[in-house]
């Protein structure tokens, strides 16, 4: 039989902030695993963002969700307002986008885009750096 032995005090924080480490670099892992599943198999189309729509933070700051609306290669158009606010936004009313979209699944897609790529890199990079900030 196999015990782990904790040691109160540091030892159990340093324990848990590498497993939150661990989840951080899971997380930054699947969302390029996922990005990447609709680059290789996902169709390429032009998108509008539609709409700036607002909602409040919890600090009751401003946050703005890009509406986003293209058609699918069967014409059907695809109306999707983003779950994710910004502040500031980086899109405008109106701004053309390229999006990656299921065929199976129309409304799940992607913002094709070279800082939607780089988020789930920098995600995993920084899981990395607390990783072995908590192990030593």
């Amino acid at each position: 039989m196999i015990g782990i032995v904790l040691q109160s005090g540091a030892n159990d924080i340093k324990i848990i902030m590498a497993m939150l480490a661990v989840f951080v670099i899971g997380a930054g892992l699947t969302k390029i695993w996922l990005r990447r599943q609709l680059r290789n198999r996902g169709i390429k189309v032009q998108g509008t963002i539609i709409a700036l729509e607002v909602s409040y933070s919890s600090e009751n700051k401003r946050l703005w969700h890009p509406v986003f609306q293209y058609t699918t290669l069967d014409n059907e158009v695809v109306t999707h307002r983003s779950a994710l606010g910004y502040s500031p936004c980086p899109y405008s009313e109106g701004d053309s986008i390229f999006i990656l979209y299921d065929s199976t699944e129309k409304d799940n897609f992607i913002v094709d885009s070279f800082w939607g790529d780089f988020v789930g890199y920098a995600i995993t990079l920084v899981g990395v750096i607390l990783l072995i900030a908590f192990l030593q």
